[in-house]
């Protein structure tokens, strides 16, 4: 089961000589066959993880904001969004919970000149998912999509995918870190 340490270390900076994108690879067809097949329909999906979500927990879903702010990006979604490391980014970290267990953690990183246009959608967003709005407005850049490896402090292999997003004329990016194997169990299998 993941918890709050699980969620600190995957979104705080590489430390020390690790590579900048820390495991990141474009999605290709090369690192979709590296991907196991029973995880392949969650990192690939094109449509809304929101709504995937929805289905998958048979509407027990919900959105638990745990970090909202601003702050410095990573290198890598500074890299991602075309932005130097030192121009600060408002940052949305997020769990998604089906049945009340955490399934994902989400990290939403929007520049600074978009969240001063949209203040007031992003500011009253509250618990609403983040997908209501993309998938609604936005356009989805999955040829732009990287994917990642991953391992919890519990030993368990895990996966993530970071998308940037097109909405209301500039672009913002959305890491979701897969973090519970129910999804992928044989036993909560959805079509």
């Amino acid at each position: 089961m993941p918890d709050l340490q699980d969620y600190q270390t995957l979104f705080e900076p590489v430390n020390g000589g690790a590579p900048f994108c820390n495991g990141w690879h474009a999605m290709t067809d090369e690192s979709l066959s590296k991907v196991p097949r029973e995880w392949r329909s969650w990192l690939f999906s094109e449509g809304s993880l929101t709504s995937k979500l929805v289905a998958f927990s048979d509407g027990e879903f919900k959105v638990n904001v745990l970090r909202e702010g601003w702050k410095l990006p990573s290198r890598y979604e500074a890299l991602k969004l075309g932005l130097t490391n030192h121009q600060a980014v408002r940052v949305r970290d997020v769990e998604l919970l089906c049945r009340g267990q955490v399934m994902v953690f989400a990290r939403t990183v929007i520049p600074q000149d978009l969240y001063r246009r949209e203040k007031t959608v992003f500011n009253t967003m509250g618990s609403r998912p983040l997908g209501h709005y993309l998938f609604q407005e936005g356009q989805i850049k999955v040829a732009n999509r990287d994917i990642k490896a991953f391992t919890l402090a519990t030993g368990d292999s895990m996966f993530a995918r970071a998308t940037p997003y097109q909405f209301r004329g500039s672009e913002i990016l959305v890491r979701e870190f897969f973090v519970n194997a129910a999804l992928v169990s044989a036993d909560n299998l959805k079509p």
